[in-house]
């Protein structure tokens, strides 16, 4: 069985260039090795994207950063922490060999 692994970042948005750019390379690439590729990324509202037969994105309603660049949305730690978050069944639900969280002042 392939591996899975999931990231959790507020670094990917539809709109944005670097960091999503190299997620966007990492979703492509699942489907080359055929590894299961899952990424949990801010959104308007919950959606799911298939992005090929390996690679997921799963979007959770998020609002807008309060303090940050307003631009963008961020998922905050009461989004995910209650046992019925979101995100937590979203886990549940994928069962990752690997979780990967890129935040340095929301999510980690």
């Amino acid at each position: 069985m392939p591996i899975k692994s999931v990231h959790i970042t507020n670094y990917y948005h539809k709109d944005s260039g670097g960091i999503s750019t190299s997620y966007n390379n990492l979703l492509a690439a699942a489907e080359r090795h055929r590894r299961y590729i899952r990424l949990i990324v801010p959104g308007e509202t919950e959606e799911i994207e298939e992005v090929n037969e390996f690679a997921r994105i799963y979007y959770v309603p998020a609002k807008f950063s309060p303090v940050f660049d307003k631009r963008y949305r961020i998922i905050m730690p009461w989004q995910y922490m209650p046992n019925d978050s979101i995100i937590r069944k979203i886990l549940l639900a994928e069962k990752p060999d690997l979780i990967e969280v890129t935040d340095k002042y929301t999510i980690s």
